[in-house]
C-alpha cells in the first residue's frame, strides 16, 4: 500500500507550530529543572507489569500474530486480554493514548505488543489494517467494535473501510479522521486544545520530557485536576503504573507518538460516501481536548449515528461514566 504525503505547505505549517510549542515546553523544562534537578531526574524502574494488570476478573491474556501493512518487520505480535464465550459475537475494543486496554487489545506500540519503529507503520492506513488481520486471527468474520481516543479514529475509518466485517461501530471521544484535520486549522479553540499533537511532532524532546519526574506528564494527563479523569476511584495509582510501564522504554514512547507524527506526514486515504454501518458516537462534555463541535460534525460522516453526550465526564468517558457509558452502550448493542 502506497502511502501519500500531505502537502509541504501542511507539513511547513505544523513544523512551525511545532517550533512554537517546544520552545515553551523547553522554556518550562529549564525553569523546572532549576527548581529542582533532583526531582526532574527521578526515574523510577517500571520493568515488570503492576500485578494489577493480572487480576482474573479482567479475563485472559493472550496473543497473535498477525500479517498486516508493516514495513521491515514481517509479521506483527498483537496482545489481547478477552473474556470470551465461545459462540458469541466478536467485540473488539481499541484504546487510545496512552492507555492500553469482549478482546481488548494492545494496539501497535503499546504494551507488549510489537513496537516497529519506523514512521510510516503508524499511518491510519497501515493501523486499521491491524483491525480486519486480527477479527480473521481470533477466527471470526466480523465483530463490533468499540474504540477510544486513537483508537475510536481507527474506529470511524475500519468502518468506513471495511462495512462488511463491522457488525457495529461505538467510539468514545474520537473525531472522525477528516472532521478533526479540518477543525485543528479552522477553529481556533480546537487548534488551542491541540496544543500537544504539534508539540509531539517534535524528535527525542517528547520521549525525554515524558520520562521526566517519573512521568509527571503522563499522570497530569490522567490525573491531572484539568485534564485527567474527574472519577479519580476508578484511576488509581496502580493502574497508572500500569499506564507508565506500558511507554517506560524510549522505543515504546517514540511509538506511541508516531500515531500523531506519522499523521501529520501521511494523509489518509478516507472512503467517499457515508459510512453505513449503525454506530454510536459518545462524548464526556468536559474533554480538554476535543471540542463538543467536533462531535457533532463527526455524526455526519455516517447514515445511522446517534449522539450521546456524556455531561461532566473528561475525555476519560469510561472511566468517569462507567456505568451510564455500559449502559448506552448495552443499549445500542441490543437493538
Amino acid at each position: 500500500m502506497a502511502l501519500v504525503k500531505h502537502p509541504v505547505y501542511v507539513r511547513l505549517f505544523t513544523s512551525c507550530v511545532a517550533i512554537f510549542w517546544g520552545s515553551w515546553i523547553v522554556i518550562g523544562i529549564i525553569i523546572r529543572f532549576l527548581s529542582s534537578p533532583r526531582k526532574f531526574l527521578y526515574a523510577k524502574e517500571y520493568t515488570k507489569l503492576p500485578d494489577c494488570a493480572y487480576e482474573s476478573s479482567l479475563g485472559r491474556r493472550g496473543a497473535v500474530d498477525i500479517d498486516t501493512a508493516v514495513t521491515n518487520w514481517g509479521t506483527l505480535r498483537i496482545k489481547y486480554v478477552s473474556n470470551e464465550e465461545q459462540g458469541k459475537p466478536l467485540v473488539l475494543l481499541l484504546h487510545g493514548f496512552p492507555e492500553s486496554w469482549v478482546v481488548a487489545v494492545d494496539m501497535r506500540g503499546y504494551g507488549d505488543s510489537d513496537k516497529p519503529q519506523e514512521l510510516e507503520n503508524y499511518a491510519l492506513d497501515y493501523l486499521v489494517e491491524d483491525v480486519p488481520s486480527l477479527i480473521r486471527k481470533l477466527g471470526y468474520e466480523k465483530a463490533t467494535v468499540i474504540g477510544h481516543d486513537w483508537g475510536g479514529v481507527i474506529t470511524w475509518q475500519f468502518a468506513a473501510k471495511y462495512p462488511e466485517m463491522c457488525e457495529k461501530a461505538i467510539v468514545l471521544n474520537a473525531p472522525h479522521p477528516s472532521v478533526h484535520f479540518k477543525y485543528l486549522t479552522g477553529s481556533i479553540k480546537q487548534f488551542l486544545a491541540s496544543w500537544y499533537m504539534f508539540y509531539f511532532l517534535i524528535p527525542y524532546l517528547p520521549e525525554i520530557v515524558m520520562r521526566s519526574n517519573d512521568f509527571a506528564m503522563l499522570a497530569a494527563t490522567l490525573r491531572g485536576r484539568k485534564a485527567g479523569v474527574k472519577n479519580r476511584n476508578n484511576l488509581t495509582k496502580e493502574d497508572l503504573d500500569v499506564f507508565k510501564y506500558s511507554i517506560a522504554t524510549w522505543e515504546a514512547r517514540v511509538a506511541s507518538h508516531n500515531y500523531i507524527r506519522a499523521n501529520f506526514t501521511y494523509a489518509a486515504t478516507i472512503p467517499r460516501g457515508k459510512i453505513t454501518v449503525p454506530m454510536l458516537l459518545l462524548w464526556g462534555t468536559e474533554d480538554l481536548f476535543l471540542t463538543k463541535q467536533i462531535a457533532e460534525v463527526s455524526v455526519s460522516k455516517a447514515e445511522k449515528c446517534k449522539l450521546v453526550f456524556i455531561e461532566g465526564a473528561s475525555h476519560w468517558v469510561q472511566q468517569d461514566k462507567p456505568e451510564e457509558v455500559n449502559q448506552h452502550i448495552k443499549t445500542f448493542l441490543s437493538s
